[in-house]
């Protein structure tokens, strides 16, 4: 994942009248963020390598923050229909926080937390841990169920139409599970000369496919059945999560330092070159802009002939909100 130092910015973009947007303010958290913001009714929330949760204010203004007891390293907050805030930290545990800054529960999963959490419609809360489990959790805190899936689970979750959920393992295998905890599939990757893990967080497209770049140097689309519909192959590991287009185009970034769009066929569409490679998710926005940061220090806006898909979780987190909450559209 690309590590923003330091600071978190938010800006009002003016893509089209300059190079260089207006900055709104600035929040310093005098540390390193690898977490994504995610937005809530009237505050930004982000997690910082510090442990600390900010609830940062429109004004730029810290609302409060609350303190775990480790690194917040790539787990993103993720904000339920009541307010509350999810998050996970290297310290092993998840966490949910009211929007007033206050401890409700924290749980413990047994290894450090880097997956960002989902939320269901009935308000389950779906998580993976370097633990190698993979957990439900109630909205009280209480174990829902659990899977022990014998590797290191970084993916964050995705809830297709019908309530699967999907992730994938540092093992290379992309699980399918009812919301009952009941395994429906696993598929696994080809591997090859590179590992074949996936750190990759898996998207669903308007016909139930599931998405997914492994560290074998593969986009896999899969069917809502377990099968490979095809693979793409890029120059070196994907770390990067793809994101669907209404059109069907996916975009995704690899560690080659190229970003792909690949149609839903699997054929390759165009590609852009970035001086070091890509790690996050791109973001498509509905001007048809499409944003992607690569590790050069650069954030990209292209302009592409697509709009986010409104299939039920077409990027990572869901949605350019990063709200990682399941909805019915």
């Amino acid at each position: 994942m690309l590590v923003v130092a330091v600071v978190l910015f938010l800006v009002r973009s003016k893509a089209m009248e300059s190079q260089e947007p207006d900055v709104v303010w600035r929040f310093n958290a005098f540390t390193e963020i690898s977490s994504s913001p995610a937005l809530g009714e009237d505050a930004v929330y982000i997690g910082a390598q510090s442990g600390i949760l900010y609830a940062v204010g429109r004004d730029g203004s810290v609302k409060w923050q609350f303190q775990t007891h480790g690194p917040i390293n790539n787990s993103s907050p993720v904000v339920s229909r009541d307010g509350t805030i999810y998050i996970g930290s290297d310290d092993h545990k998840l966490y949910a926080v009211g929007s007033d800054g206050v401890f409700k529960w924290a749980f413990e999963t047994g290894g450090e937390v880097r997956s960002s959490p989902a939320v269901a419609v009935d308000g389950t809360i779906y998580v993976g841990s370097r633990g190698k489990h993979f957990f439900a959790v109630y909205p009280s805190g209480k174990k829902k169920w659990s899977f022990d899936v014998g590797d290191s689970v970084d993916s964050s979750p995705a809830i297709s139409a019908d309530g699967t959920i999907y992730f994938g393992s540092e093992g290379g295998v992309l699980y399918a599970f009812n919301k009952d905890g009941k395994k429906k599939w696993a598929f696994v990757a080809q591997g090859g000369e590179i590992e074949s893990g996936f750190e990759s967080s898996p998207t669903v497209g308007y016909d139930g496919v599931i998405y997914i770049g492994s560290k074998d140097g593969r986009l896999y689309a899969v069917d809502s059945e377990g099968y490979e519909k095809w693979s793409f192959k890029t120059g070196w590991q994907i770390e990067s999560s793809p994101t669907i287009a209404n059109d069907g185009t996916v975009y995704i970034g690899s560690e080659d330092r190229w970003l792909y769009a690949v149609d839903k066929y699997g054929h390759l569409k165009w590609k852009f070159y970035t001086e070091k490679q890509v790690d996050t998710a791109p973001l498509l926005d509905a001007d048809g802009v499409l944003y992607v940061a690569a590790q050069d220090g650069n954030l990209y806006a292209l302009r592409s002939a697509s709009f986010l898909a409104t299939s039920t979780w077409p990027r990572m987190h869901r949605d350019n909100k990063n709200s990682g909450l399941y909805s019915v559209n």
